[in-house]
């Protein structure tokens, strides 16, 4: 069994990820409602202890679309990793012979549904 933690908070991407998954508006300060968005604004969107969980994890002021990016960038992180070990199971001449079930616990509410 192999679990892979990436796409947990705090989201533990490399940070050439994290940038290329980056809303373009958050990088060229375009007018973004996610972009303008920090945690700390997010009182009545996010309910509940998820909230002060962020803030706990990238502080108040951190914006939401920055999140996010690393949210994604994480995804894509184990993505690539799950590739790896595909790629490694036919290079031991193991694929045909191996059962790779790969599951998921849950995705992440980044504001889209409070």
């Amino acid at each position: 069994m192999i679990h892979y933690w990436d796409t947990h908070a705090p989201y533990p991407a490399p940070s050439e990820l994290v940038k290329r998954f980056a809303r373009r508006g958050c990088n060229e300060g375009k007018e973004d409602a996610l972009c303008k968005t920090t945690i700390s604004e997010l009182t009545s969107e996010i309910r509940g202890p998820w909230r002060q969980k962020l803030v706990e994890m990238f502080g108040a002021n951190a914006r939401v679309c920055e999140i996010i990016a690393r949210y994604d960038a994480s995804a894509h992180y184990v993505d690539k990793a799950l590739k790896m070990l595909y790629e490694d199971l036919g290079h031991l001449d193991i694929l045909d012979e191996t059962l790779l079930i790969i599951t998921s616990d849950h995705g992440e509410s980044l504001t889209e549904h409070g």
